[in-house]
């Protein structure tokens, strides 16, 4: 649901930001099939990442197809933590607490 809103909505930035989270989630979960359709939602945000420019968030994704952890700030490599909790047909997303 989110990838759908997230390309109907007018801003470019938030078609590949809503697949890495929607990734993210997925390696998280690991169920089966999730870690396949992971690496083709990374794969998209990682084309869509460079179209726009954004080349750090592309280095980010490609990072995590290859099985990196998630890259922090400067480019160090940063174990992240995020809570993914099942909530009737969605899931809610909290780092560090904060929930989106």
């Amino acid at each position: 649901m989110a990838i759908q809103q997230a390309d109907a909505a007018p801003y470019r930035v938030a078609q590949p930001i809503a697949r890495s989270w929607y990734a993210e989630m997925l390696l998280s979960r690991d169920l089966p099939g999730d870690r396949e359709r992971a690496h083709e939602l990374l794969r998209e945000a990682l084309h869509m990442y460079e179209a726009i420019g954004m080349a750090w968030h592309a280095r980010r994704a490609a990072g995590r197809l290859k099985g990196r952890v998630s890259w922090g700030a400067g480019g160090r490599a940063s174990a992240i933590t995020l809570a993914f909790r099942k909530s009737g047909h969605d899931y809610g997303i909290s780092k560090a607490g904060v929930e989106f």
